[in-house]
């Protein structure tokens, strides 16, 4: 089979199992022209689409004395699950919207990809376990949309191998310490080979954004020039933060210690409240100056937002 073959299969067929099935021999003699049309989203079975959680929907990820449950348990790894196949269905679209990449980084995206098939495999089965049902829990589709439209493949491993998988390394070893701790020592042993694998994974990312990058910015600089919005170092790490892994990963110190520190947003957009008493006034007649009262009004009120702050 065709490494284009491939990808098209995990991104156009909705039957999971077809997402699930590695060919034994790919070749990549035919990587074809680059594929113009992006998808909306990655084709699913109906249980499986993207859906936003609101309002009593929303399922907040599992935590503390959530994890001694069953339920919460396999919650944590609906969302695992969620990213492995978001993370399988992304590297399909960059292998087909960037087929001039050089052959041995496609046959290493290839490589990453039968991982990522086999942790999902791993997360299904520990949820079966469980009682969870892949799809019971809103699939989100942020890793998607942060990464559908990079431009290139340098900016596609910035924010996939250097950002979402380097996070995926603190989790991994916070969620096989959390769940050794009530006794699940199954999927413990199970998140153990996920991020000996992760590490793998962000290494390979690593190598060949260096080779890309601008020889005359280092690792970090050029990092952060290549993430595309909502892409920020903050989201390449999580608590607690761990040294070692990165070391592992070919991190250098000053890059580890750079992302350690950093504190700025993870690219949410801000929700601005402003409080204007003379809208109702600017509403009837826009050209009429305020009146003195309404003046006096925002006056006596303007602290009053302060209670919302926090």
């Amino acid at each position: 089979m065709e490494i284009r073959t491939f990808a098209e299969q995990i991104l156009f067929e909705p039957d999971l199992a077809a997402k699930l099935a590695a060919p034994l021999d790919l070749s990549d003699a035919a990587p074809g022209d680059p594929l113009r049309v992006i998808p909306a989203a990655p084709a699913r079975a109906p249980g499986l689409a993207f859906r936003r959680a609101v309002g009593a929907a929303k399922v907040k990820f599992p935590k503390g004395k959530a994890l001694e449950r069953d339920e919460g348990r396999g919650t944590v790894l609906h969302f695992f699950a969620n990213h492995e196949l978001l993370a399988l269905e992304l590297m399909a679209l960059a292998l087909l919207r960037f087929p001039d990449a050089p052959p041995a980084f496609r046959r290493g995206v290839v490589g990453i990809m039968a991982d990522e098939q086999r942790h999902l495999r791993f997360y299904l089965d520990r949820m079966q376990a469980l009682g969870v049902e892949f799809g019971q829990v809103p699939l989100s589709d942020f890793f998607w949309t942060a990464l559908r439209d990079v431009p290139d493949p340098a900016s596609f491993v910035a924010g996939m191998s250097l950002t979402l998988e380097q996070a995926n390394l603190d989790f991994a070893l916070r969620y096989a310490k959390a769940f050794r701790q009530v006794g699940d020592e199954a999927t413990g042993a199970v998140l153990d080979k996920v991020l000996a694998d992760e590490i793998r994974h962000v290494a390979h990312g690593r190598v060949w954004f260096e080779r890309w990058k601008d020889p005359a910015d280092d690792l970090w600089t050029a990092w952060l020039k290549a993430l595309v919005f909502p892409m920020t170092p903050a989201r390449a790490k999580a608590a607690p933060f761990d040294v070692g892994v990165r070391a592992q990963a070919g991190f250098t110190p000053d890059f580890i210690d750079r992302l350690r520190v950093f504190t700025r947003s993870k690219g949410r957009a801000p929700t601005v409240h402003w409080f204007d008493p003379s809208v109702e006034e600017a509403l009837r007649d826009p050209r009429a100056p305020i009146h003195p009262r309404i003046r006096e009004l925002a006056a006596d009120l303007e602290t009053l937002p302060a209670g919302r702050a926090g």
